[in-house]
């Protein structure tokens, strides 16, 4: 299935000066702002495979850029080679863990999940086996981990995954959601003085957006990860747990019974711009939801709830509201459904308890399969090329939004 990647780099117009003369060198320009531009991995689906080749190493130091607030074991490097998947990992599970050779070894403490902008250099040398982690500059964590043996050439280098067979096996609870960029491979141990500079020239492999073959919905900015200008939203989760973006504006579905032509149910949004998106991006939040259970019918306007039923009473949608929070539910056959609506952040987040819909559901939260890999299915059976395909196809026809 192939997936979506948008990327949007920004020349920036800059002017040289070179012994006293001007000189608009455009190549160095745009090289400049693809070096200055950033990986937003948003799906799970995400992952950078570096093409350059990496050559047998008897030490290495790589550093890299990133932020992150995920907690699951999101892999930010992996480098496998024939017979061994974990030549080099570097993963963080709350805290940064590693492998080499497949020898693993945790660095308790050492935390990065917190959403701040981080320089993460990792240095090994297979004489005495010693590896260093810093971290801002600060050595973090050290120790002894594979003595003797160095690392293979010839295999393959990816950002935002981990490999469990050379170029593939990629698990979606393995995967890095969050912000990096220059990712730099030197094949000598930097010293602390060095690390501290931030580098960001590697010998072995220099950032380089021309070298990487993108898989997801990773997003190419000139903006400068720690700034904190740039947000990676994953906006949506399906219920089957993929991760993407999709920033339509007006009303769509976001998932409805797909086992009868009349649904037993449906749930649509409405989406709207932001007022503080960043840098002329458009990034939208829900401000509107309608939910229709048979004959009844529910409509909530950010607080306003208004509820509708042919005989007059709603029967089977039950509403909860207070001051910023409403809670929707109802059971159809034995399976409950809850759709909790948060106004102040504009969230919300459905609920599904039971398996009577299990692969019988349909719109933006995907099918309800257990499959995460196949939830960019669209009305009409076909699975979509990427995100922005996927969600138009579920955009509400007949209506017009300003």
């Amino acid at each position: 299935m192939q997936v979506y990647l948008l990327y949007c780099i920004t020349v920036y117009l800059c002017v040289y000066h070179v012994m006293g003369a001007k000189l608009d060198n455009k190549e160095s320009v745009q090289k400049r702002a693809e070096r200055d531009s950033l990986l937003c991995f948003e799906d799970s689906q995400s992952n950078v495979r570096i093409t350059t080749p990496v050559p047998k190493l008897t030490e290495f130091t790589f550093c890299l850029t990133m932020s992150t607030t995920s907690t699951n074991p999101g892999t930010m490097v992996s480098y496998a080679v024939p017979g061994t998947d974990n030549e080099i990992n570097l993963y963080n599970s709350g805290y940064l863990k590693l492998l080499i050779n497949g020898v693993y070894r945790e660095t308790s403490g050492v935390a990065v999940n917190d959403g701040v902008c981080h320089f993460i250099c990792f240095t090994w040398t297979s004489v005495t086996g010693r590896f260093e982690i810093f971290v801002d500059g600060v050595l973090a964590a050290s120790g002894t981990l594979s003595i003797g043996t160095p690392i293979q050439g010839g295999g393959v280098l990816v950002l935002g995954q981990d490999q469990d067979v050379v170029g593939g096996g990629f698990q979606d609870f393995q995967a890095f959601i969050g912000k990096m960029t220059k990712f730099n491979l030197w094949n000598r141990v930097l010293t602390n003085q060095e690390i501290i500079q931030k580098p960001d020239y590697g010998n072995i492999y220099s950032w380089d957006f021309s070298t990487l073959l993108m898989q997801g919905t990773e997003k190419i900015r000139n903006v400068d990860i720690c700034s904190g200008a740039v947000t990676c939203d994953p906006h949506f989760t399906t219920l089957d747990g993929r991760h993407y973006s999709h920033q339509g504006v007006c009303w769509y579905t976001l998932v409805k019974d797909s086992s009868n032509p009349k649904p037993d149910f449906e749930i649509t949004a409405k989406f709207e711009p932001r007022e503080d998106h960043p840098n002329g991006e458009i990034r939208t939040r829900v401000v509107a939801m309608n939910v229709t259970v048979g004959d009844d019918h529910a409509e909530v306007d950010r607080l306003d709830v208004v509820s509708k039923h042919a005989k007059g009473t709603l029967s089977k949608i039950h509403i909860i509201q207070s001051d910023e929070n409403v809670l929707l539910s109802f059971t159809l056959k034995d399976t409950t459904f809850k759709i909790d609506w948060t106004l102040r952040r504009h969230i919300f987040s459905i609920d599904i308890s039971g398996l009577d819909y299990q692969d019988k559901l349909c719109g933006l939260l995907g099918n309800y399969n257990g499959d995460s890999h196949d939830d960019f299915q669209k009305p009409d059976g076909t699975m979509a090329n990427d995100a922005v395909e996927f969600g138009e196809s579920w955009k509400v026809p007949g209506i017009e939004c300003e």
